[in-house]
């Protein structure tokens, strides 16, 4: 099987450098630890995944964050 290409990074510079359309962030679970990434993936125009668990409904846990980031 040949390479997909797909560049993995734990450097945040890095990973936005690089053309792409979604940011797939998969760190923690915990929405506050994620925040500065997912602002700097919508800041840079990219669909923003997350495997962080409080990210399924943030209201519960910082509903003032979840508004701003929605």
């Amino acid at each position: 099987m040949s390479p997909l290409g797909v560049q993995v990074t734990t450097h945040r510079q890095d990973a936005l450098a690089v053309s792409a359309d979604v940011l797939l962030i998969a760190t923690t679970s915990f929405l506050h630890e994620v925040e500065a990434d997912i602002r700097a993936g919508i800041e840079h125009g990219l669909n923003v995944i997350t495997t962080a668990e409080e990210a399924a409904f943030p209201w519960l846990t910082d509903a003032a964050l979840a508004n701003e980031l929605d």
